[in-house]
């Protein structure tokens, strides 16, 4: 009798221990279901990236000191989508306007160059184009102002 019993263990054993990789292996498998949908979701995701719009941002070539004069070695640029366009971020087809000037801090190498960054010293007559006029023009009517202000609607 007492074989039996043991024999009745061992069955049992064995089977509670099938469950087990039984449970086991479908566990790995939706495991592994997911992990194959979060790659895909994540690859599709950047395909749908590389088709969004792109500009080009100002940003450090090297490590540029805090009060150090900008010129054309240390700044490069960076395409980046325009979804994700830092705020202030200065756009490379305005690159010149900062050559010559100083920055206000540190920036680290490939950080991207805001206008916040640098110390601008220029006047009005540097912002016009060539054979063109900028005269400064006062009004005391907030209206007249709201009227020639290109953006206002």
């Amino acid at each position: 009798m007492q074989t039996l019993k043991r024999f009745d263990k061992k069955a049992v054993l064995n089977e509670k221990n099938g469950d087990e990789k039984r449970d086991t292996l479908v566990v790995s498998v939706i495991l592994g279901l997911a992990a194959v949908f979060v790659v895909s979701k994540t690859l599709f995701d950047r395909k749908e990236a590389k088709d969004e719009e792109k500009v080009s941002i100002v940003v450090a070539a090297r490590d540029l000191d805090s009060d150090e004069e900008l010129f054309e070695g240390a700044l490069t640029y960076k395409d980046v989508p325009r979804s994700v366009l830092p705020h202030g971020a200065l756009l490379w087809e305005n690159v010149s306007m900062i050559y010559g000037q100083r920055l206000q801090h540190q920036i680290a190498r490939n950080d991207y160059i805001l206008i916040s960054d640098v110390q601008l010293k220029i006047s009005l007559g540097d912002c016009s184009k060539e054979g063109e006029w900028t005269i400064p023009i006062t009004f005391s009517d907030p209206a007249l102002v709201k009227m020639n202000c290109p953006l206002s609607t």
